[in-house]
């Protein structure tokens, strides 16, 4: 719900949480819970922290390589970023 907002206080509330899961879910070669990066990416894009974002999309990409929709998500921030290359190189 406060990932939604247009809000930056409530996004940051929301970064709070996923920050929170991905600290109780720190165990040693145990990956990190991917719907919590997904989430921290999603509020760095929403707050136009692109690098940021794109560093936990790979972070996700890297422990899930199956997982396309990382991927997917890479390809559209460099779109907005108009790095044409990295996109298609993502794709």
């Amino acid at each position: 719900m406060f990932l939604s907002t247009p809000k930056e206080e409530l996004q940051m509330k929301s970064m709070q949480y996923f920050e929170q899961a991905l600290e109780e879910d720190q165990a040693p070669g145990h990956p990190k819970h991917l719907e919590s990066m997904l989430g921290k990416a999603k509020v760095f894009e929403k707050q136009k922290k692109y690098d940021q974002a794109l560093e936990a999309l790979s972070e996700v990409a890297i422990q899930n390589q199956n997982f396309f929709p990382a991927l997917l998500e890479k390809t559209k921030i460099h779109m907005v970023n108009g790095d044409w290359e990295q996109a298609l190189e993502s794709v």
